[in-house]
């Protein structure tokens, strides 16, 4: 299960872009994303290399995950519903959120396991923000799951323990 390139050239990018809207197809929570939307959680991740794009030996696509490196600020901007927007949002400060999560076909736990041992350092800890929409529409409350990864012994699984809450 490859990741980011360390600095992935425009085939790269337009690869792991298809692959992404591959699986927005078959994923319930983004297949009705717009391209605006995608454009704003999976573009940004893309060019700062803050994502790992998984795929089966045959090149189908898996799961995919960004996250941000964002500040006080654009956590705040997070919390109220918006979208991270400026490079500084994304790479300029201490707070790690993962912005999308993409496993429609289950390897949520392989995705797990592979940032716990092979992307953060042991104990490193974020957070995910899911925005939760009432019957209209509007936006009632955002979910919030907070995670810190541990690394593997010889007995277990590398973990990211959580815990939830809303805003």
């Amino acid at each position: 299960m490859p990741g980011a390139p360390s600095h992935p050239t425009a085939a790269d990018k337009i690869h792991v872009a298809g692959g992404v809207l591959y699986l927005c197809s078959h994923a319930e929570i983004q297949r009705d994303y717009t391209v605006g939307q995608l454009i704003e959680q999976v573009l940004p991740a893309i060019e700062t290399g803050q994502f790992r794009y998984y795929e089966r030996e045959d090149g189908e696509p898996i799961a995919f995950v960004a996250w941000a490196n964002t500040t006080e600020e654009g956590l705040r901007k997070l919390k109220r519903g918006a979208s991270l927007v400026g490079p500084e949002d994304w790479t300029g400060g201490d707070r790690l959120v993962f912005v999308e999560l993409i496993a429609p076909f289950g390897h949520v736990r392989d995705v797990r396991d592979d940032l716990a041992e092979n992307v953060f350092p042991d104990g490193t800890s974020g957070i995910s923000l899911r925005p939760v929409y009432d019957r209209t529409g509007t936006l009632a409350a955002v979910r919030t799951l907070t995670f810190r990864f541990t690394k593997k012994t010889k007995n277990t699984k590398g973990e990211m323990a959580h815990s939830q809450g809303d805003i």
